[in-house]
């Protein structure tokens, strides 16, 4: 029972307690006077036990605490008890003189009990003053304090679940009473009122949907936590585009994923507003993934794009992270017809049943177009080149219809960029609407963001308008979710040492897209020979024509349709100085052999048999002898690249049971 103000509760708990221990005593004393004499005890013996008792507990009382009233009035309870034993036994227990003098006894022991207690404590009432108050949690003032704030508002019974703090400010969890009388729109259109009450600037409040209509999270953003960005580190890059992949940091610390398997895309970036290092985001996540082939339209004459092949140019990689550049509108239709030739023939191949699972046999198109709108403008629809064969942006329009109608099913997907999100330079309505994911880079007006994001609360493009003078800061819809404002990871040349531009026209070597291109040239996996065969010479002359064109450097391997690292010199279009500057020339490696160890990592924990490593190389039109994919494995596995476990499957990476002998008996089982 708690205290009152004045300690009332505890004062009547006390004398409750007293009376009740008093009576017990007393009772027990009466019953002992009623039972003792029936079992032929002495008449001395139950006043000499109750007067023992008393001075004996008075004294343990003394020792044990120091208290001097208490003992006395256990001696004095102690010696009533035996006198009123002795007394009783004289007079009769059942007359009216024994019974009268226990009651009186009794009844004048309470309150000097209670009385020698009471004085003991020097008067106090401990319990109502010495109780210490509970320390109250910050959170849980934080939480009260917003609902009081929202009850004031008129949207009473909001209750705060949680308040968490992130790197962006604080987030608040909160349930909607079940009236039905409060809703979010209800608290989006308190917004101003809640700015000005917390003293934060405009469009820095904002809330949204949590698991259902009841759950709401309020974000606060009281840091600044976007005027920087990390770079895209190894441990935030993917190796499989079955999986989503992050781009950037939320507000609220949390990682913004977004994912373009069975999706197609738009993103909008007005100039400076950090689009080449999305494209670069893109391009660099996609080529860590060893199912995933990338073709890219770059409309500024590759500028974009022609950094991601200076390390193959150089002989340094074994194949470039873009399988296939155009710059140019004829180049662009061959490639957009060539992407629908490709859905074709996959389509009435029936690979996959419903639909094909990107794979490292069977790898998914992405196309990534920027600067879409010398190719898809509308309002250019008429514009044609010269020849009888010459494309309209109309016709452009089209064809990337049908690549947003039919390629999904068939592991093809494209992403386009542009300045602006109108239809004068992304293209026709329909388009836009067949891009699921859409990203938009500091637009120029809330107009422009409905054009790309129109789902985004109004409290969100407020939000995101107020932060337009942060380079690279914007906001993605990956299906249905809108995510919070973002910080697009630095994923860019450095800055006055390398680039695109007649100064430093090369990247150093620790630009981070020269160093993704090195990472990534032995795990580009080849389009698969059903596709490729298809589509006939427009793909397999693609580096020819590039050779030709001098966009980029292409190595002579490549021109002959190989992947290796450069071996020879001079071929028409080639450059000299792309092996006259490597003193250390790269030793050879069978293409079968890459091929066989990309084909085992991307099998993973279940493994492959040396059959299934066969087919696969057969697929690649690699024509290879069972016993030499033995030996490589056998070469391989001293190494501790790859491991074959009892049941008979090679697996990439060491394993428990690795040897390092040559047992003529290795791949018995494939």
């Amino acid at each position: 029972m708690q205290a009152g103000p004045d300690g009332t509760e505890d004062r009547k708990r006390r004398y409750e307690h007293a009376a009740e221990k008093i009576m017990l005593a007393g009772a027990l004393g009466l019953t002992a006077e009623a039972l003792l004499p029936g079992f032929g005890a002495p008449g001395w013996v139950l006043p000499a036990s109750e007067i023992i008792a008393g001075w004996g507990s008075g004294f343990i009382a003394w020792n044990g605490t120091g208290r001097k009233l208490l003992p006395a009035y256990l001696g004095a309870f102690g010696t009533f008890l035996g006198s009123w034993s002795i007394a009783a036994g004289a007079w009769g227990l059942w007359t009216w003189d024994a019974i009268g003098a226990w009651l009186a006894g009794v009844t004048v022991m309470i309150p000097l009990g209670i009385a020698a207690v009471h004085q003991d404590d020097g008067g106090r009432e401990p319990l109502a003053i010495e109780m210490a108050e509970p320390e109250k949690d910050p959170d849980q003032e934080v939480m009260d304090q917003f609902e009081y704030m929202f009850s004031e508002l008129g949207a009473e019974k909001v209750i705060v679940l949680a308040v968490e703090e992130t790197t962006g400010g604080r987030v608040l969890q909160l349930r909607l009473p079940n009236s039905g009388r409060v809703t979010i729109d209800t608290l989006r259109s308190l917004t101003p009122q809640i700015e000005v009450i917390l003293e934060m600037a405009p469009g820095t409040v904002g809330f949204e949907t949590a698991a259902n209509s009841a759950l709401v999270i309020m974000r606060l953003r009281e840091k600044d936590s976007l005027s920087g960005s990390r770079t895209l580190t190894p441990d935030l890059r993917i190796s499989t585009v079955n999986e989503a992949f992050p781009v950037g940091d939320q507000e609220d610390g949390s990682l913004n994923l977004i994912s373009v398997r069975e999706r197609h895309g738009f993103g909008v970036g007005t100039t400076g507003s950090g689009k080449s290092n999305l494209v670069n985001i893109f391009v660099d996540q996609l080529s860590h993934c060893v199912d995933t082939v990338i073709w890219m339209i770059d409309m500024k004459g590759g500028r974009a794009a022609r950094p991601w092949f200076q390390a193959w140019s150089e002989g340094r990689a074994d194949a470039p992270p873009i399988d296939w550049l155009a710059t140019t509108r004829e180049e662009a239709a061959m490639m957009m017809e060539a992407i629908l030739a490709a859905v074709e023939i996959r389509m009435r191949s029936g690979i996959g049943m419903n639909k094909i699972v990107p794979s490292g046999t069977m790898p998914q198109i992405e196309l990534i177009c920027d600067e879409m709108a010398d190719l898809l403008g509308s309002e250019r629809g008429t514009r044609t080149e010269v020849g009888d064969d010459a494309k309209t942006n109309s016709w452009f329009i089209g064809k990337a219809e049908i690549i947003g109608q039919k390629g999904r099913s068939e592991a093809v997907g494209s992403m386009w960029f542009t300045q602006r999100g109108t239809n004068s330079m992304s293209g026709s309505g329909d388009l836009k609407s067949l891009c699921e994911l859409r990203i938009a880079l500091k637009p120029a007006t809330s107009g422009d963001l409905q054009w790309v994001i129109p789902d985004a609360s109004e409290a969100a493009k407020k939000t995101l308008m107020g932060l337009v003078k942060f380079p690279g800061v914007g906001m993605t819809q990956n299906g249905p979710k809108v995510s919070g404002v973002t910080k697009f990871f630095h994923d860019d040349h450095i800055e006055g040492q390398c680039g695109a531009d007649e100064i430093n026209p090369r990247c150093v070597q620790e630009c981070p897209i020269y160093q993704s291109a090195l990472e990534v040239g032995n795990i580009r996996p080849q389009l698969d020979s059903m596709t490729a065969s298809a589509l006939g010479p427009a793909y397999e002359d693609r580096w020819k024509r590039a050779a030709e064109n001098g966009i980029i450097r292409v190595p002579v391997a490549a021109l002959s349709g190989g992947r290796n690292r450069i071996e020879a010199a001079d071929y028409p279009g080639a450059f000299e100085e792309i092996v006259s500057g490597f003193t250390d020339p790269y030793a050879k490696t069978h293409p079968g052999l890459l091929r066989m160890r990309e084909f085992l990592a991307f099998q993973g924990a279940m493994g492959a048999s040396v059959s299934m490593i066969l087919e696969d190389l057969l697929q690649q039109n690699i024509s290879v002898a069972r016993e030499t994919v033995h030996k490589w494995l056998r070469k391989d596995r001293k190494d501790g690249t790859v491991h074959n476990p009892d049941y008979g499957r090679w697996k990439y990476g060491e394993g428990p049971n690795w040897r390092t002998d040559d047992d003529e008996t290795d791949g018995q089982f494939g």
